[in-house]
């Protein structure tokens, strides 16, 4: 039975009765549901992936090692930045950071997928792991997407870690770099140092 058939209120218009199909689905899983779940991420209704992403969620920690398996595997651009979005609300669940080297190295993987939707999501989730990820933000510098650039850019200015005032110095002054990124990272630096002294 798939889990479409299992809980077909998962896909119920009324958010109210989708959070309760939510909830009864954590209260009843096992390893089957969360591969059932996992395996509807590539679904082109956007409302229904979501609220999976969110199902995987609320089920924490004993989804990620499906939600890893699945990003390394996969090459269903949906189903990708479907995992990338749940491990990342998901990671901040492992406070005893059990899962933190999965996830990075498949998160800096996927930022050489070819689709632009994965590498996005991908600098997005990094972001949200703070200084831990900057050598991985800072390497992603060097892809060959202008929007991968940007992101990153702009997260290297809203990260906090001061090791981000030489890397985005030196860019605003790279003169080998894309116009628009170096006028970004000049935005980002300022940014930045504003944050560290708030912090500070």
């Amino acid at each position: 039975m798939s889990i479409n058939q299992k809980y077909p209120d998962l896909k119920n218009k009324n958010p109210i009765v989708r959070e309760r199909i939510m909830q009864q689905i954590v209260e009843e899983y096992n390893e089957e549901t969360i591969n059932q779940l996992i395996e509807v991420l590539d679904s082109e209704d956007a409302d229904y992936r979501r609220t999976v992403v969110k199902t995987l969620n609320l089920i924490g920690l004993d989804a990620v090692p499906a939600l890893l398996k699945e990003l390394n595997q996969t090459d269903n651009s949906l189903a990708k930045a479907s995992c990338i979005n749940a491990l990342s609300s998901i990671s901040n669940q492992d406070e005893e950071e059990r899962f933190l080297s999965q996830i990075l190295t498949s998160l800096q993987q996927a930022l050489e997928d070819p689709n632009p939707m994965v590498q996005l999501s991908s600098v997005g989730a990094i972001e949200t792991f703070g200084e831990q990820a900057f050598d991985i933000l800072t390497a992603a510098i060097a892809s060959e997407n202008l929007l991968v650039q940007v992101a990153v850019v702009n997260a290297l200015g809203s990260l906090g870690d001061p090791r981000g005032l030489d890397v985005l110095s030196s860019l605003s002054q790279d003169q080998t770099v894309d116009p628009y990124v170096k006028e970004l990272a000049v935005s980002a630096l300022s940014r930045l140092e504003q944050v560290i002294k708030f912090n500070s």
